[in-house]
């Protein structure tokens, strides 16, 4: 639900809430403080109870290096978890800080969920947002339209992964060199889309959220060196980047304890769903020698034991798409190394092999949506992918005038591209991760029904264009697991398409 928040500046709240997602039982908020010096002092309520919770992430400013009450103004946040909290109805948190105020209402996640076809598991899935190229209010229509859609229930997640951020927008603007003045700049990015309703705030406030970094939270193709980046060109260049970017991304997107890497993995299992977020981004190492922290792939190996164990569909969460191959050298060094050209691409496909269960890779980055399945050629469990992206999609100086201006010519004589800039979804490969587990998995699109009711005969899905959000939904019916995702244009009045099928599963409930 929207923060409230009592008192402004020019306009702009000073304090706010953001609901992240946690374990079940645990409500666990993001706070904001703005144009402050100093490191708020904060009273906290539950329900006009005052509480005490337990940090996660301290309260600290978003820039370090600054003394208590030195210039200039910047931004204080921190992460905080209300534990023992029932998973059924709202409760309202609201926080304090001097004669600032700013509240929300959430609910904990459940422990189980699918236990009978009452209560369906909805995910809102998005990622790569522009601020420059959004257009309010559409993304608060958009969110409003998906809540009408799940009535009387409601989402229970949102996830956004990667591209939250473009800090290396627009092309080719020259930026200072010293890290504090980087992060000062990338500071007033984040506050813009953090807390405008012209930014991602709709988003932000719509609900318990996960984010998930990838490149444009650092820069274009990171860590390697962008044609496009002068920053980058320097070893010291792209070391004071990163730190600032880093910095800002730890200050705002990441939810993890701040005990933990900054890469660090998150899993959070509802049963019979198990979320495992993957950070393939801000450890990635130049020459395509790492996309990933050391041991990712043994963390991902312990999840598919425990998915077997349990009983349980694994999501697996990623900034790229794991359904890619790898291209060309003149493609990764301009615009982005995919994660089959990685070295370790291996180490997070194998631990697929064992799974028994349905695993459904969840991404964007590509700029258009698409749902594949890889069926397995003998034993084991298939995979899935849907890929959902953009909210917003960025700026292309290079081609947009282009775009834009012969779809301007076509409408004179037709109907024009309501998308001219957005590309065609790509077909899947062939097989998923051909190089590493030969033709284990054979790719297929799948098939619906394009008017939602199964009068018109079934088509395959040839993906989505367009800015965009996906709804995925799980239901249970007797025995079997049905999961659909739906495509929702972040547009003014444009309806969302119908249901697309991702898998149906024959799974008992076991106990969690």
């Amino acid at each position: 639900m929207p923060t409230t928040a009592k008192r402004r500046v020019a306009g702009v709240a000073t304090l706010v809430l953001h609901a992240k997602g946690a374990p079940p039982g645990t409500i666990r908020v993001w706070v904001g403080a703005f144009q402050r010096r100093t490191t708020p002092q904060l009273e906290w309520f539950v329900d006009g109870v005052p509480t005490q919770p337990r940090a996660v992430r301290h309260l600290r400013s978003v820039r370090a290096g600054f003394a208590e009450g030195a210039a200039p103004d910047r931004a204080f946040s921190g992460v905080f978890d209300f534990d023992g909290q029932a998973s059924h109805e709202d409760v309202k948190v609201e926080v304090r800080a001097g004669d600032d105020v700013a509240s929300l209402r959430t609910r904990a996640l459940p422990q189980q969920t699918l236990t009978d076809g009452k209560d369906p598991f909805h995910l809102v899935l998005g990622s790569c947002f522009h601020v420059k190229e959004s257009q309010p209010p559409n993304l608060e229509k958009t969110l409003n339209r998906i809540s009408l859609a799940v009535r009387p229930g409601r989402p229970q997640l949102s996830l956004l992964m990667g591209d939250q951020v473009y800090l290396d927008l627009p092309t080719l603007r020259d930026l200072p060199k010293d890290r504090a003045r980087l992060a000062e700049i990338f500071e007033g990015e984040y506050t813009r889309n953090w807390i405008h309703q012209s930014g991602l705030a709709p988003a932000l406030q719509f609900g318990p959220s996960l984010c998930l970094p990838d490149d444009h939270e650092y820069w274009n193709n990171f860590p390697e060196a962008s044609p496009f980046i002068e920053n980058s060109y320097t070893k010291a260049g792209r070391k004071a980047w990163k730190a600032a970017a880093a910095e800002q991304y730890a200050g705002f997107q990441a939810s993890q304890p701040d005990t933990l890497p900054l890469s660090a993995s998150t899993t959070i299992d509802v049963h019979p769903l198990s979320i495992f977020l993957a950070d393939t981004r801000t450890e990635r190492q130049m020459n395509c020698e790492r996309s990933a922290p050391v041991g990712l792939g043994d963390e991902l190996g312990a999840w598919v034991e425990e998915l077997n164990r349990k009983g349980r569909v694994g999501l697996l969460v990623t900034g790229q798409p794991m359904f890619d191959e790898a291209v060309g050298g003149a493609q990764g060094r301009v615009a982005d190394w995919t994660l089959p050209n990685y070295k370790d691409y291996g180490e997070l496909v194998r631990p697929l092999l064992a799974a028994r269960n349905p695993i459904v890779c969840l991404t964007g980055d590509v700029h258009w949506g698409r749902v594949t399945e890889a069926v397995r050629s003998s034993g084991g469990a298939n995979l899935y992918e849907v890929i959902v992206s953009p909210m917003a999609l960025v700026t292309n100086v290079a081609t947009d005038w282009w775009k834009e201006g012969t779809n301007w010519a076509r409408g004179l004589f037709g109907t024009r591209d309501p998308w001219p800039r957005h590309s065609h979804p790509a077909a899947p490969p062939r097989h998923f991760a051909q190089d590493i587990v030969s033709k284990t998995w054979a790719c297929r699109r799948p098939k619906f029904r394009p008017d939602g009711i199964g009068i018109r005969p079934e088509q395959e899905f040839e993906g989505q264009r367009g800015d965009q959000l996906g709804l995925l939904t799980f239901r249970r019916v007797g025995a079997r697991i049905h999961a659909s995702v739906r495509y929702f244009p972040v547009a003014a009045d444009v309806a969302p398409g119908p249901p697309v099928p991702v898998f149906t599963s024959h799974m008992p409930m076991p106990q969690p």
